[in-house]
């Protein structure tokens, strides 16, 4: 499903820096603002999903670590056993 969004009082020194950057993209002004909207609202959601992840990563590390500890207690058991 597509909208249409129309934005008013945008400075000629913005058009002419959209038209640049669509330009050097080889897109139209309206292609280029579709897919900066579209890139915009993507790094919302995955910025908040790396977050996530990145405290789950911490997490297993600490799993880890206290299991090779408890591993490494286990063998040292075994081989002095």
């Amino acid at each position: 499903m597509t909208s249409e969004v129309k934005i008013r009082g945008i400075s000629g020194a913005d058009l002419s820096i959209i038209d640049t950057m669509a330009k050097e993209k080889a897109m139209s002004r309206s292609a280029y603002l579709r897919w900066l909207i579209h890139a915009h609202a993507t790094h919302y959601y995955v910025d908040d999903d790396k977050q996530n992840m990145s405290e789950l990563l911490q997490k297993n590390e600490k799993i880890l670590a206290a299991a090779t500890e408890a591993l490494n207690s286990f063998t040292k058991v075994l081989q002095h056993g």
